[in-house]
């Protein structure tokens, strides 16, 4: 999972939305979501992903034309399970919810959350003291005249995450989508993404004791200087001077890329 996050944060480009609250556009490279179950999970885990989370795919890239993302499952202390995803393309808020909770009311989730809340609320509006601190009588109060215009319909089941102001987006990803998995209780896959991201390999990496020594000398050289990125670090240093240290190796292998980049500038030879 955390290469599917260095391809995703190194291929994402920044975009720019129209921020209607402020009257000004706001850069963002990558969406952050979670979706839950509006009501308490009744079906198994493999249940939820293959009729729910599937849906969910395929409507993303139907609808909104994502090209690439990363999911991962969580249990909620609650024990229901819920869903962490990055995307390449943002998704408003109100969209994301209408269309997660019609897909999940495919195994009546929602239904469930209508029939509790008008249970609970059946003489009015009854504040919760168990309800998580955040949830205050306020925010309570607030949520209960929402259900009441939307018939408890629409629950809110799902969340975008603000990114905007964090400086290690890719740190962050790493931290949140790689959180112990010891103990999850959670059955089948724990993680996965889309298709082209899958399909990425790796760097190849061809290295032997001579060619070690040689870039150990390279890097450690008071000459050498380096370029720093959040991916990753190039050294720079005169080709003199890699002559000078006598780095046979390295310029062998310098020597066969130039022929494979540029194969009409350096034809093959008879000796």
């Amino acid at each position: 999972i955390t290469r599917a996050i260095d391809y995703m944060t190194f291929l994402a480009k920044p975009k720019k939305l129209p921020n209607t609250k402020h009257g000004k556009n706001f850069t963002f490279k990558l969406n952050f979501i979670t979706l839950t179950l509006a009501s308490a999970q009744v079906h198994t885990d493999q249940e939820i992903k293959s009729e729910l989370l599937h849906q969910f795919f395929i409507e993303m890239a139907r609808r909104w034309k994502v090209p690439t993302y990363i999911w991962r499952a969580e249990k909620q202390k609650n024990g229901s399970i819920h869903f962490h995803i990055i995307t390449g393309k943002f998704i408003h808020w109100n969209e994301l919810r209408n269309v997660w909770n019609r897909i999940q009311q495919k195994l009546g989730y929602v239904t469930r959350y209508r029939e509790n809340r008008l249970n609970w609320h059946r003489e009015g509006f009854r504040y919760n003291p168990d309800a998580p601190s955040a949830w205050t009588r306020a925010k309570q109060l607030k949520a209960y005249k929402v259900g009441l215009r939307t018939d408890w319909d629409n629950p809110n089941s799902t969340d975008v995450h603000s990114i905007r102001h964090i400086g290690n987006i890719r740190a962050y990803f790493v931290k949140y989508m790689t959180k112990s998995q010891t103990e999850s209780g959670l059955a089948g896959r724990l993680w996965g993404c889309s298709v082209n991201l899958s399909h990425l390999s790796g760097a190849r990496t061809d290295i032997d004791t001579k060619l070690e020594q040689e870039l150990e000398q390279i890097f450690n050289h008071k000459t050498c200087w380096t370029l720093q990125t959040q991916y990753y670090t190039v050294y720079c240093i005169d080709h003199n001077v890699v002559k000078a240290l006598g780095c046979d190796k390295l310029l062998e292998c310098f020597d066969e890329y130039i022929r494979q980049k540029f194969p009409e500038q350096h034809p093959p030879t008879l000796f």
